[in-house]
């Protein structure tokens, strides 16, 4: 059996406090009650101090409890309606949050966009992905992407663990650029072996939306300013380039790209976040 901690203990005798404030009169009108019932049982003198004793103390705790509960009436009305407005205010918040994070997420895939068509000349077979860091520190979470084929925009996995992948080790080394990968339609297993180096399953491999050949992979949020690293760019193509597709990618972000970029990831709150008020408005 677990011991009661000194936290329980103070919360119990706040709660009983509590209680005992807003229900005094009754307790006390009770007793006299109870102090009635005794009198009947009693005999001579003391039966008559506990039916006196007892009517003083019922009349009283019904007396002074309609006087508090009429004190106390107004006092309540208006703290629950100050509840009500401060619950709307709180929705207000929320919903002006909620907006400004859509907003946000707008402007990022926006800036995505820009960066694809006209720096880095993204078409067809090509594809620009971001992914945030999350506060806990082990994992990735997809802040945006952009591709002219609309398959390859599609969502991925919610969460991509720290590990041995691209992903993770442009984080750790600043950028990674992993050996150009075979084309799957003709050589499936060597194309599944070299993923298998980077922590992906058969599985994995298989519900891939993209199966990219050419990859670039750069971290972002720690450069001239000093800021903290915020995210991990990866560019990728499912055709196969030569050096020049690397240093084209590399060369596209720029101090003031990776800038641009880390304002909008800095102010939005990470994905799949809402509050505890948020969450119970949605009936979560």
């Amino acid at each position: 059996m677990s011991k009661e901690s000194p936290g329980d203990r103070s919360g119990w005798l706040v709660n009983a406090d509590r209680f005992l404030r807003a229900n005094w009169f009754h307790l006390v009108a009770e007793t006299g009650a109870g102090l009635l019932a005794v009198a009947k049982l009693a005999k001579g003198v003391w039966g008559w101090v506990f039916v006196g004793l007892g009517f003083l103390m019922a009349a009283s705790g019904h007396v002074l409890g309609h006087i508090w509960e009429s004190r106390e009436r107004p006092r309540v009305a208006s703290l629950q309606q100050e509840t009500r407005d401060l619950q709307r205010t709180i929705d207000s918040v929320e919903d002006a949050l909620e907006q400004t994070d859509q907003d946000l997420q707008q402007l990022l895939e926006s800036e995505i966009r820009r960066l694809g068509d006209e720096i880095a000349g993204t078409g067809e077979t090509e594809r620009i992905s971001i992914y945030r860091h999350s506060t806990g520190g082990d994992s990735f979470s997809l802040a945006g992407r952009y591709s002219r084929n609309p398959e390859y925009c599609k969502d991925g996995r919610d969460e991509y663990p720290l590990g041995n992948d691209i992903i993770s080790n442009a984080w750790k080394n600043r950028e990674a650029s992993p050996n150009m990968l075979p084309d799957p339609a003709r050589n499936w297993k060597k194309y599944l072996k070299m993923l298998e180096k980077q922590n992906m399953d058969e599985s994995t491999v298989k519900s891939l939306t993209m199966r990219s050949r050419c990859l670039y992979a750069k971290a972002i949020g720690d450069g001239d300013r000093l800021r903290k690293r915020l995210a991990v760019v990866v560019f990728e193509s499912t055709a196969e380039k030569g050096q020049d597709y690397f240093a084209l990618c590399k060369n596209s972000l720029s101090v003031q790209e990776e800038d641009r970029l880390c304002d909008l990831l800095g102010c939005a709150r990470e994905p799949g976040y809402q509050s505890g008020n948020m969450a119970l408005r949605r009936g979560l």
